[in-house]
């Protein structure tokens, strides 16, 4: 399911090059233009099987509206294309969701509700190249205010001196 963050046209430029007869849907396929993630996302959901293409990251959301804590609350597989990308012009976006489309296929098989990122990544050793990669999201550990900040591995040591 793509949704509004990603053009039909762009949807139906990927189903084109990667799996012509496949069934691609997009939001506006099922639910009126401009509907909100609260309304649209439980219903797919309650159906199940199906993993959100987006380029919403949702940093102009309130919190309460983004789409990716929408989907994971209730556990809808997301693909969310970093902020760089979504800065990326139509092509270069669908560029990208080409490059990893195998990957992103397989992911109706992994459990629901993990969210990926679609993202540029150099390559060690290539100063100059870039590579799309798609990253599993894991969430950095939140510190409680009065805990006290967590050890530094090993070996690390951030003191100015």
């Amino acid at each position: 399911m793509f949704d509004e963050c990603i053009g039909k046209p762009v949807m139906e430029q990927l189903r084109q090059a990667v799996d012509p007869v496949a069934r691609f849907i997009h939001v506006c396929d099922e639910f009126k233009s401009g509907a909100l993630d609260n309304d649209w996302i439980p219903q797919i959901a309650s159906r199940g099987g199906h993993v959100v293409i987006t380029s919403d990251g949702g940093q102009h959301s309130k919190r309460t509206e983004k789409l990716p804590l929408i989907c994971a609350e209730y556990g809808v597989t997301h693909v969310v294309m970093s902020g760089t990308l979504h800065q990326r012009q139509s092509h270069e976006k669908l560029a990208a969701l080409i490059q990893v489309w195998n990957e992103i296929a397989k992911l109706h098989a992994e459990p629901p509700g993990g969210k990926y990122v679609l993202r540029y990544k150099s390559v060690k050793g290539h100063q100059a190249k870039v590579v799309i990669a798609l990253e599993k999201f894991v969430p950095k550990p939140r510190r409680v205010e009065g805990e006290a900040p967590p050890a530094q591995p090993p070996g690390k040591d951030n003191s100015k001196g």
